[in-house]
């Protein structure tokens, strides 16, 4: 049965995270404290790594009421001190999140407490993967025909790499070029009306010029003409 499951501790030795095959993260610092094993936040401390202990005297004896304090001189409040995990206990690593398991598989090996949260049988899940499988493959011959499409009706200048455009150019009657244009100046101009018919990126200049078109009916000749009859 195939279920997610989350770990009502998410401290675990590393092998035992391994073994399991579980998602795992690294790097975290770990402290011992309550004859356990705690993840600790960054205003946790170490004693002996990052606190030290002051108020001893010269013959080491400490104080009554002994100080820790952190490598910034700071005093350290007990419930931030932990003392260093044990060398006889192993690398702990943190679990933290939900994990897809098969339960089958993990649970004769699996000695950590954990909750489920959903589960499936294997063959739902079969049924899942396989209609996902349909429809990546429908979506993937939309792709290919798209792409054999732009194939046949777009074309490219191959000395230049520009784009030729098609019947919309027919459409521009107006045109005017625009050298070394900012993205802001060029937003402009589309606001105004003009589209972009060709980019050109110069070799000389940070930024490229643009061969902008637009439709303007005062230049339709054929409409002036019509207006006179």
């Amino acid at each position: 049965m195939i279920s997610l499951i989350k770990f009502t501790n998410p401290l675990m030795p590393k092998e035992d995270a391994i073994k399991l095959e579980l998602r795992y993260k690294e790097g975290d610092r770990f402290g011992y404290k309550d004859e356990k094993v705690h993840k600790l936040s960054s205003y946790h401390k170490i004693k002996r790594v990052d606190a030290f202990l002051q108020g001893s005297d010269e013959n080491g004896n400490i104080a009554v009421d002994p100080i820790w304090i952190d490598t910034e001189g700071k005093e350290v409040p007990e419930y931030c001190l932990y003392d260093p995990v044990p060398d006889r206990f192993p690398e702990y690593v943190s679990v933290e999140g939900k994990h897809l398991v098969d339960l089958q598989k993990l649970l004769p090996n699996c000695h950590h407490e954990f909750i489920i949260i959903e589960s499936k049988e294997e063959s739902q899940i079969e049924n899942i993967t396989a209609s996902l499988q349909t429809i990546l493959e429908k979506v993937e011959a939309k792709i290919q025909t798209l792409n054999k499409q732009m194939e046949e009706k777009v074309n490219f200048n191959q000395k230049c790499n520009v784009h030729v455009g098609g019947g919309l150019l027919v459409t521009f009657n107006d045109l005017k070029l625009k050298e070394d244009m900012c993205t802001d100046e060029l937003q402009v101009e589309l606001n105004n009306g003009w589209r972009i018919i060709a980019i050109c990126v110069q070799p000389n200049q940070r930024r490229p010029d643009y061969v902008l078109g637009r439709y303007n009916p005062e230049f339709d000749t054929l409409t002036e003409v019509n207006s006179k009859r």
